[in-house]
């Protein structure tokens, strides 16, 4: 990485490894030395999986590497950093971490599926320094998946702005497990965390229909790409789900430099609403779960966003897009 890279930005970095996190008053950043030199690193995102009457303490590892010489000292800082936590989890990664989740005794949970809404295609041809004979087909293609994409708003929802000065005041319902499906707990310092990114700008917003509070969502805006960062409404009707997300479309538009808004999901419901709003699928990773504790693991689904890793501010300052 090039020294201005954004992911070795010292105010991003200080933000990631040592902001303050709920449960998780240390540092986040760990490393495995060998004669005083360090031969692994791994990074935790703390999450709290609420499952049945239950509270498992997960941990996401990310920046997850080890020096190719020093064969197993990845292997021996994950089962360490995995004893701080119930499970850990993985969400894709590289060849080598998809063949190790499993020698470990992970258990699959399904699959995180992408998704992407071009908002602005025209924008994206004259923004953007892409080359080559596939700059022309992908503009044609976004500018399909755009024509196609419904034109009315929902009636009765709205969005309302919420600062992170006003979280504390702030009424929404946030996720809750249900008899099939796994959530993760979500707080006011959890998302107040999020609104306090040094490098990538986050927005909450909750969502209300009639004027009663029925659920939030976050975006990230990276570079000319949005990101849907979380999303919930306390529904299980599915036209609730596309006022949801037509909502976060319609504010990610308020942007006039946003080409793009792009998520990550691996429920269900979640899938079907977006893929209604005009949402296109690009591509899944393998959703793996690792019993660290041995107590038991969810019985159900996992419900999985951008919120649960990197994925939602994570870029290499080249502003590349999905669509």
């Amino acid at each position: 990485m090039a020294p201005g890279n954004p992911a070795v930005e010292s105010r991003h970095m200080r933000w990631k490894y040592w902001d303050e996190w709920p449960d998780w008053p240390e540092s986040r950043g760990y490393v495995l030395t060998q004669n005083d030199g360090i031969v692994a690193h791994g990074a935790v995102v703390p999450l709290t999986c609420l499952w049945e009457d239950r509270r498992i303490k997960v941990v996401r590892v990310i920046d997850w590497g080890a020096k190719a010489k020093s064969v197993g000292s990845g292997v021996v800082l994950m089962k360490r950093i995995g004893q701080m936590a119930d499970a850990v989890m993985a969400v894709g990664g590289t060849e080598m971490t998809l063949k190790i989740f499993p020698a470990l005794g992970a258990k699959r949970f399904g699959m995180a599926q992408r998704y992407v809404y071009p908002l602005r295609p025209f924008r994206r041809l004259l923004t953007g320094n892409e080359t080559g004979w596939r700059v022309g087909a992908r503009f044609a293609r976004a500018v399909f998946w755009s024509l196609q994409a419904p034109s009315s708003q929902p009636t009765g929802w709205a969005a309302r702005r919420i600062a992170a000065d006003q979280l504390g005041s702030a009424v929404f319902p946030t996720p809750k497990p249900t008899p099939s499906t796994a959530v993760f707990e979500r707080s006011t310092v959890s998302l107040s965390y999020y609104l306090r990114s040094p490098s990538v700008p986050f927005e909450l917003y909750a969502v209300e229909k009639n004027q009663a509070p029925r659920g939030y969502f976050l975006v990230s805006i990276v570079q000319r790409q949005a990101r849907l960062v979380e999303s919930w409404v306390d529904s299980s009707d599915a036209a609730d789900w596309r006022a949801l997300h037509l909502l976060a479309v319609q504010q990610a538009r308020q942007h006039p430099t946003i080409v793009e808004i792009a998520t990550m999901c691996s429920d269900p419901i979640t899938a079907q609403s977006l893929e209604e709003c005009g949402f296109h699928y690009r591509g899944s990773s393998d959703l793996y779960l690792l019993d660290c504790s041995k107590r038991g693991l969810p019985g159900g689904d996992l419900r999985v966003q951008m919120m649960e890793g990197d994925s939602s501010y994570l870029h290499d300052g080249s502003g590349s897009l999905w669509a």
